[in-house]
């Protein structure tokens, strides 16, 4: 990144509190990946997005306590505002249609999630491929996800489960896994390469996948939570805008937390 980039995002994120969560406006995409990049930020929420208290909140709890938003990432994120919320259990390749089935039967209530059909579906399909394909071989060591065609059954080795909740504003999409194998910076840096190249020229063909679809994720959302207790669990979270103004909502505007613990 060059001097006259760094100096122009030091201008414009605003510390929150600690060192690594800023404040920003209007910051792209690509720049809020660049800022993580450049200065190590943690945390980096707009101020003109929806639910900022939350965001601010969100912040302050886990810094406090980061277990808790493995314990309970919907209330940890939502707080009071949180609605509704479900969760489904599992362990088996073959159980990816009927999640993803499940997940939008019990969105068919919301009101405005289905605007956001294609969108839902392709994270919840990220979400539930990347805890059975990648947790595992990234957890003994492995460079490589499993191939696609493979039939996995994780039953007797860990858990996995999607859960969903809202608020008047905001749709909250996530997973878990009990592996705590995803590597953050790994995956920020790819993040960032899929800016540099482009999604074309950062697809990988082969029967581990593409590569490029945590960035098609985060394309999607409006909120990105990444928490990882090592050897432990992953927690991913996506949120989507809903309610009467979600469609004026800039989606290029990302907030993005980046959430470690020991505990």
């Amino acid at each position: 990144m060059d001097s006259d980039r760094l100096t122009y995002m030091n201008a414009i994120a605003k510390k929150l509190e600690a060192t690594t969560n800023f404040v920003v406006q209007n910051l792209p995409a690509d720049e809020v990946i660049g800022l993580i990049v450049a200065k190590g930020a943690t945390s980096i929420i707009q101020e003109n997005s929806p639910d900022f208290e939350l965001e601010k909140q969100f912040v302050k709890t886990i810094e406090q306590n980061a277990s808790s938003f493995f314990s309970d990432p919907l209330k940890t994120i939502l707080g009071a505002s949180l609605i509704d919320q479900t969760q489904i259990n599992f362990k088996e390749s073959v159980q990816k249609s009927e999640t993803i089935e499940k997940v939008k039967a019990w969105l068919s209530g919301v009101k405005g999630a289905k605007r956001l059909d294609d969108a839902i579906y392709l994270i919840v399909d990220e979400l539930f491929t990347n805890a059975i394909y990648n947790a595992l071989p990234f957890f003994v060591g492995l460079n490589d996800g499993l191939d696609r065609r493979e039939k996995v059954d994780l039953t007797d080795r860990k858990t996995c489960k999607l859960f969903v909740g809202y608020n008047e504003r905001r749709l909250i999409l996530g997973c878990s896994d009990s592996f705590g194998s995803l590597n953050i910076v790994k995956l920020i840096t790819q993040l960032h390469s899929t800016y540099l190249k482009g999604i074309a020229g950062s697809i990988k063909y082969g029967a581990g996948g593409a590569g490029v679809g945590s960035r098609l994720m985060f394309d999607s959302c409006i909120n990105f939570y990444i928490g990882v207790r090592e050897h432990e669990q992953t927690t991913v979270a996506l949120g989507l805008p809903i309610g009467p103004n979600a469609r004026g909502i800039d989606t290029s505007f990302k907030n993005i937390h980046l959430i470690r613990s020991n505990e």
